[in-house]
């Protein structure tokens, strides 16, 4: 498939066991409200959908599919506004890293689910890759401000039976450009961005899809420039994914 262009992450669908608290603590952490199963952007548009499923507890530990859904400040002070929400409601952070690209907070949500939260530095001062230091909170901390910068879904992130089938498949049926290859992890994207979509198997290596009837990841819906009817394409890590033009 030809590269894309002018990639936005429309929405991601997900599977949860109790559809309408997934959506507000989601909310609550990008700072944005809910409606019923519903995450919704600054602008009332729906970023994230639940669906309940049949079975109650975490999601699998070692299963292929979500290893976070990421969702992105267009502001530090913004994110250090996410932080503070966190901390009001008690909720523990799983991890903080500075990504030289970025700076994100990792969380988990009621059903175990992998949150990112982020904000993207500058381009012009991203480093060559992506590495992983300790993020000192205190300066995001001091930064923070419920500046109403708007808020999406920057990346997603899946857990990867096989590294090379799944990298492949995003790469030449999709139409990512490869950005970085790691020994368990690949990051791709279009137009030069750090990453919209990551695969890795830190963990799953081998592992089956996560059960349709447990908390997860449905389907992952792309708008692009310069694409005319959608299509959607099973991918390796057991969900689908949906490309269609940018309305």
């Amino acid at each position: 498939m030809a590269a894309l262009h002018g990639l936005r992450i429309d929405r991601v669908q997900l599977r949860a066991t109790d559809a309408s608290r997934s959506a507000r603590y989601w909310s609550w952490l990008a700072g944005t409200g809910a409606d019923g199963g519903f995450v919704l952007d600054r602008d009332g548009r729906p970023l994230l959908e639940f669906r309940d499923v049949g079975v109650a507890g975490p999601a699998p530990g070692r299963a292929a599919g979500l290893f976070h859904v990421a969702l992105r400040f267009a502001s530090r002070a913004a994110l250090g506004a996410a932080l503070e929400r966190a901390g009001e409601r008690g909720l523990h952070l799983t991890g903080a890293s500075d990504h030289g690209v970025s700076e994100a907070l990792y969380l988990r949500d009621p059903d175990g689910l992998g949150v990112e939260l982020y904000w993207d530095r500058p381009r012009e001062q991203w480093p060559q890759s992506i590495y992983s230091e300790p993020l000192d909170l205190a300066p995001l901390r001091a930064a923070a401000a419920d500046d109403g910068a708007p808020v999406d879904v920057g990346h997603v992130h899946l857990s990867a039976s096989d590294l090379d089938a799944s990298t492949a498949f995003w790469r030449d049926r999709v139409g990512l450009d490869l950005r970085q290859a790691d020994p368990q992890a690949s990051f791709l994207s279009a137009d030069g961005y750090h990453h919209h979509l990551a695969v890795n198997t830190w963990q799953t290596a081998g592992a089956a899809p996560a059960p349709p009837d447990r908390a997860g990841i449905d389907r992952l819906v792309l708008e692009v420039d310069g694409r005319g009817d959608g299509v959607e394409l099973d991918t390796p890590e057991g969900l689908l994914v949906a490309i269609g033009p940018r309305g």
